[in-house]
């Protein structure tokens, strides 16, 4: 594998991290301390509700575009091609571009 394509930070993988997220919380049972722990590490550390976040399918983009832009700013690349055909919010393409721009 090339260094570059380690580096590369795939909108559909953190689609499907998500997805993972939410899962085990069908799998392991919404009330089993890992899931309600793992929840209620996100939403101290992040001060959101990660679960009303992930319903909606407007502020899921944003919990997207974090993760994206989070990657960025650790280093990682991200296909902008794919954030385009991903997002329906043009404000949150704008903004993984500006920061994926600076990182250059």
């Amino acid at each position: 594998m090339l260094l570059n394509e380690r580096r590369l930070l795939r909108v559909e993988d953190v689609i499907i991290g998500f997805e993972h997220l939410e899962d085990i919380g069908r799998l392991f049972g919404e009330n089993c301390t890992f899931y309600t722990g793992m929840i209620e590490g996100i939403n101290t550390k992040m001060n959101i509700d990660i679960l009303a976040y992930l319903k909606e399918p407007s502020t899921r983009e944003v919990m997207w575009a974090e993760v994206l832009i989070q990657g960025i700013m650790a280093g990682r690349t991200v296909d902008m091609n794919e954030v385009e055909a991903t997002f329906t919010n043009r404000k949150m393409v704008e903004t993984i571009r500006n920061f994926a721009e600076k990182a250059g």
